[in-house]
């Protein structure tokens, strides 16, 4: 240290002018350098250029020709001979990755998995809905709708269909379109189409209606503790009488069940049983009933007419079960009646929606967990009840509504609640 704080008093700080290495050789030589390289910065600058002479020779440039070791000239140091590398100890070539590549292996390992949950998850037989039903999460939580092709196997013809729909033989009853036959201005003035319209239907099924295997299934749904509300737009009341419970039944388009009068400012109660007897007897034709309470307004079932509002409780209830929902039936409907059509497009985009019907239906269809299984719809829920291991539960509830009921509401031995 003497030494060198002596040379450092006649040439000035170490950091400004290094001295010249030493030969390499005595213990006491590499010492004093192995000094000389902590204290001085052109040392630290000959280490930093030697780093990148040792990386750029592993790439397979040339080294710097100005140093090859630290301390060091290339022209000093001895040379060494070194064996020519065999092929086997070539360093392999390392995979160099850009953004753009990995974003891409990414994007692919993505894409690969979204496909194979959507193969999982599609839904193009009844197997899948079966695979669906018994899952703990759809308990208390499938939604049903049903339209009138779930009642026409009862003998009740249903609107649309070509030929025997209501609406292809609306000229029988003298109204000028087929919406007049349910307009409910038309119908104060000119009372007769719609109860002409009654009295046809009712003598086709001979006053006895029975239950469907479609709306036997809505009851197996609400027997095995899945059922959320169904709401259904058919006004025959099969969904009572198979035994769907109020509390579970919403009738969007209102039911024969009960009577009221046509008037906005009075809408009294009246024995609905009564008017489905004069209407079958073909009494209400030649006279029409009228209001007890008011003695002026014509009595009517409590079905919605076009002007009419929705029941109340369709408003109520809606938007809590749309939102709870986590599998959606649609049965038997073509989907366009306003507002009941929208109801398969309010639960959320994740919730399965299955469509049984002759044809497609609304926008079903359109979103990845739909389903779209075409065909008569009687015979699906049979074949569904049979894969989800209910076929004995079904063929009971067939029996025991085998023989029909009476289509006049006389209390709970017709529309009583299930058991």
């Amino acid at each position: 240290m003497a030494a060198l704080r002596d040379r450092a008093d006649r040439s000035g700080p170490l950091a400004a002018k290094p001295s010249p290495p030493l030969p390499l050789g005595t213990e006491e030589d590499n010492t004093t350098n192995s000094r000389r390289l902590s204290f001085s910065a052109p040392s630290m600058a000959i280490v930093r250029e030697e780093t990148r002479t040792v990386r750029r020779a592993s790439r397979g440039g040339s080294p710097s020709p100005a140093h090859d070791h630290v301390g060091h000239s290339s022209a000093s140091r001895p040379e060494r001979s070194t064996p020519p590398a065999t092929p086997a100890e070539s360093p392999s070539p390392r995979r160099t990755w850009s953004w753009s590549q990995l974003w891409q292996s990414v994007v692919e390992i993505t894409r690969g998995a979204r496909r194979n949950q959507n193969a999982s998850e599609r839904i193009d037989a009844l197997e899948d809905v079966a695979r669906l039903l018994p899952q703990p999460g759809n308990r208390g939580r499938v939604l049903v709708l049903a339209g009138a092709g779930i009642s026409t196997a009862a003998g009740i013809p249903d609107f649309r269909s070509p030929g025997t729909g209501l609406y292809a033989n609306f000229r029988r009853y003298g109204a000028a379109s087929p919406m007049a036959l349910f307009d409910i201005e038309h119908f104060r003035r000119h009372p007769a189409p719609f109860f002409q319209l009654m009295h046809d239907m009712l003598a086709e099924t001979g006053g006895v209606l029975r239950p469907t295997p479609a709306h036997l299934f809505v009851r197996l749904l609400y027997e095995k503790g899945l059922l959320l509300p169904c709401y259904t737009q058919n006004v025959d009341g099969l969904e009572r009488m198979a035994g769907v419970p109020d509390k579970l039944l919403v009738e969007a388009h209102g039911t024969f069940h009960r009577a009221h009068c046509a008037e906005r400012h009075c809408r009294a109660s009246y024995d609905a049983a009564r008017l489905l007897q004069a209407l079958q007897v073909g009494g209400a034709m030649q006279s029409p009933p009228r209001c007890e309470r008011c003695r002026r307004g014509l009595v009517k079932p409590a079905i919605v007419f076009f002007g009419e509002p929705l029941p109340h409780r369709f408003r109520e209830t809606l938007r809590a079960d749309v939102r709870a929902a986590s599998l959606c039936i649609v049965m038997g409907t073509s989907l366009t009646v306003a507002p009941v059509m929208y109801i398969p497009d309010m639960v959320r985009r994740d919730v399965p929606r299955v469509l049984l019907n002759r044809t497609p239906a609304g926008r079903i269809g359109a979103r990845r967990r739909d389903g779209v299984l075409l065909g008569d719809v009687q015979h699906s829920v049979q074949r569904l009840a049979e894969l989800c291991g209910w076929e004995a539960d079904l063929g009971k509830l067939q029996r025991r509504y085998g023989a029909g009921r009476s289509a006049l509401p006389d209390g709970d031995a017709v529309y009583g609640e299930a058991r």
